[in-house]
């Protein structure tokens, strides 16, 4: 790509390094995707070649733009990421997004976020430009914050989620860990989808709730970052919209998360997500999950028929005996004793 300079105006100098096809699409993918390496940014839908990403990259990089580095976890990896001058278009990127959901036929999850993310104006690009700094400046460790924010509330920002997934990897090797990316976290799409750019101690899969508008883009970014995904489903409706997306049959588990308190009710809704699945052909782990009145009865009936199941104080604190558990060790000890008895 040229960069011979055509005039001195400020806008046709940044045209001449910014106006192409590419450009702006690698940038994208280094904010709101998480993207460092070569191979990652191959993957993005648009299709960009690897002779033609290898010169934008390289331009970026004579242009100041980004910084290219060795990968400290692979020898033959370089990561990739803004210096300050590419940070300062990350304001350029929200007005386009803006623009582009208001006047072009944009995709409606991804055109919302971007609604979204131009109303929260100036704190929205503070937030997400201090993030991007760390970035710059991290060697490869993980952060070095407390599992859940200053108020105790959950948190999926990076510096808390590095420093829990490190703490479990270290405590339990051998164990799956897995997170949720429900909305009530982060309260807001674009905030969920910029924290899960930002991690660097990665979980092996994240639970997505079918039942929310943003979950196809979270479960592209997920699966973008690497990330086995639990499709969180509690309605048929949520299980036909699994089986509509492209990656619906790909993903690592479906939860049935079921919160109709009737009993009859819950296993008709259980039943109607499970014939959906099985007419699309989607055959993947099921993992049956209860809350209050149908704990109990889901942990049997995940027994009977071989599911997995979990139980934990917010789901519930009585026991089969109608006894109030002492913590999250008893309830676990009555599944297992149910599970036991129908072996």
């Amino acid at each position: 790509m040229s960069t011979r300079e055509r005039s001195g105006c400020p806008i046709s100098l940044s045209l001449e390094l910014l106006g192409d096809r590419w450009t702006l699409l690698i940038i994208r993918d280094l904010v709101f995707a998480g993207k460092k390496h070569f191979r990652e940014f191959l993957q993005s839908d648009e299709g960009i070649s690897s002779r033609t990403l290898a010169e934008r990259l390289q331009t970026l990089q004579d242009e100041g733009i980004l910084t290219r580095s060795e990968d400290p976890t692979h020898g033959l990896k370089a990561i990739y990421r803004l210096t300050e001058a590419g940070i300062d278009l990350l304001p350029v990127l929200a007005t386009l997004g803006a623009w582009g959901s208001k006047y072009r036929k944009a995709d409606e999850s991804l055109a919302r976020i971007a609604r979204e993310f131009a109303a929260d104006g100036a704190p929205a690009l503070a937030r997400m430009k201090e993030r991007l700094r760390k970035e710059q400046v991290r060697l490869g460790g993980a952060g070095g914050a407390k599992s859940r924010g200053a108020d105790r509330l959950e948190s999926l920002a990076p510096a808390a989620m590095d420093r829990t997934v490190l703490a479990l990897r270290r405590a339990c090797p051998g164990t799956l860990i897995g997170v949720s990316t429900g909305a009530w976290i982060e309260k807001g799409d674009l905030r969920t989808l910029v924290a899960i750019a930002g991690w660097h101690e990665l979980p092996d899969y994240a639970s997505v709730n079918l039942s929310e508008t943003a979950a196809p883009v979270v479960m592209e970014s997920l699966r973008q970052r690497g990330i086995g995904i639990e499709a969180g489903l509690a309605s048929i409706a949520d299980a036909e919209r699994l089986i509509s997306l492209d990656h619906g049959g790909r993903v690592l588990r479906v939860l049935i998360e079921i919160s109709e308190q009737a009993l009859d009710e819950a296993f008709a809704v259980a039943d109607g997500i499970e014939k959906v699945l099985e007419r699309a052909g989607i055959r993947r782990s099921i993992l049956l999950h209860g809350e209050n009145a149908t704990v109990w009865p889901f942990v049997e009936r995940a027994a009977a028929r071989k599911l997995s199941t979990r139980v934990g104080l917010e789901d519930g604190k009585e026991l089969p005996d109608g006894g109030i558990a002492a913590g999250n060790a008893a309830l676990v000890a009555a599944a297992v004793t149910i599970y036991r008895a129908g072996q």
